[in-house]
């Protein structure tokens, strides 16, 4: 949902409505500064919505979208930059809507759910290997939809590594750069997922399948027209992958009817 669908809706009071709009819009003509002084003066010297409880505050950025939040938001004031680092806006994340963006700007994007962060540092993508690593350093990121990001390979799931740790459901449909390697990476850096959502994953060999069997939490497994899927995949997964309650196989040619 974007900045202009939320002001066209009810779902906020108008007061709220306009005060963001003022926020966000810095040089918006339909927004005076006598209106503006007006809310100001109404509270205490600071905007209305600086003024509303943390939990309000938290379910009006709901409403905004991940690139809205880091882009925009966070750099209104300092207490909206503080606001905009708090997990709690972090946990589910939908990048379907930004397949286009450059794997530097989604970094930037998911920087902010790693907590008491301020500057993030590439050497983290190391870091998160450590298991000694600080748990105040570890996202809280629980749900990532990247699906129909066709760059998305090895290279890139690395980068992404220090904001994946506690990711328990991943959606890589259609990422066409997935291979065996990047499973055994997504192994080595999501060690919690129990849903993974994979068709169309066409790079993916019978060994990378069957390397799918190292996550031993998973509980749901969707890999509809994935071409190269096997019966000696599907047995060893249907071995290892005791946890399993949900397996969802549609358009696959090579394999038997069981």
């Amino acid at each position: 949902m974007t900045i202009s669908d939320i002001c066209s809706t009810d779902n906020m009071p108008p007061i709220i409505e306009k005060e963001f709009l003022y926020l966000l819009q810095s040089n918006d003509d339909k927004l005076s500064a006598m209106n503006h002084h007006f809310l100001i003066n109404d509270y205490n010297g600071k905007d209305f919505i600086s003024n509303l409880p943390p939990d309000i505050i938290y379910e009006i950025l709901k409403y905004f979208s991940p690139q809205e939040i880091s882009v925009r938001i966070a750099t209104l004031s300092k207490i909206f930059y503080q606001y905009s680092h708090n997990p709690l806006l972090w946990k589910d994340l939908n990048f379907e809507p930004f397949t286009n963006f450059s794997i530097e700007k989604l970094q930037r994007i998911m920087s902010f759910s790693i907590s008491n962060v301020t500057n993030f540092d590439e050497s983290d993508t190391i870091n998160v290997f450590n298991k000694d690593n600080n748990n105040d350093r570890v996202n809280g990121i629980r749900s990532l939809i990247i699906s129909g990001r066709e760059s998305l390979d090895f290279y890139e799931i690395l980068t992404l590594s220090p904001f994946l740790y506690s990711l328990k459901y991943l959606d890589v449909s259609y990422c066409y750069g997935i291979n065996e390697s990047s499973v055994e990476l997504l192994l080595q850096i999501c060690p919690q997922l129990n849903t993974l959502i994979a068709k169309s994953c066409i790079s993916m060999n019978e060994q990378a399948f069957c390397s799918l069997s190292g996550f031993k939490l998973l509980k749901i497994l969707k890999l509809n027209y994935d071409s190269s899927l096997t019966d000696l995949a599907l047995t060893t997964m249907a071995t290892w992958l005791t946890n399993l309650e949900n397996l969802t196989l549609k358009g696959i040619a090579n394999i038997s009817d069981w």
